[in-house]
């Protein structure tokens, strides 16, 4: 089973703070279920890139080699487009996501 992550799962996995004990459990139960823990190629670096905490988009952006890369991805139609409208960046990396 492969589980693709967002930049905000990913930044609670990585970031140099303290954080609720569901994200490391969900890290353990992927790993001890042979999950494969990954991210999309064109979303993840591209919403870090716009994080103005520096240190953090740093640290992150460090980490993101030991989770595998989602390269077969589709692009979001046309139609897809249409349903999920797109109101800013965000909508935009996230739709690539989902489709």
């Amino acid at each position: 089973m492969k589980i693709l992550i967002d930049t905000n799962i990913l930044i609670n996995l990585e970031d140099n703070k303290a954080f609720s004990n569901i994200f490391p459990k969900f890290y353990r139960l992927a790993i001890s279920n042979n999950c494969k823990i990954i991210y999309h190629l064109q979303a993840i670096p591209s919403d870090l890139k716009r994080d103005l905490n520096t240190i953090r988009k740093e640290i992150t952006i460090s980490k993101l080699q030991k989770y595998e890369i989602l390269i077969n991805y589709s692009i979001p139609s046309e139609n897809f487009n249409k349903i999920f409208e797109v109101k800013k960046e965000n909508d935009r990396i996230d739709n690539k996501q989902l489709f």
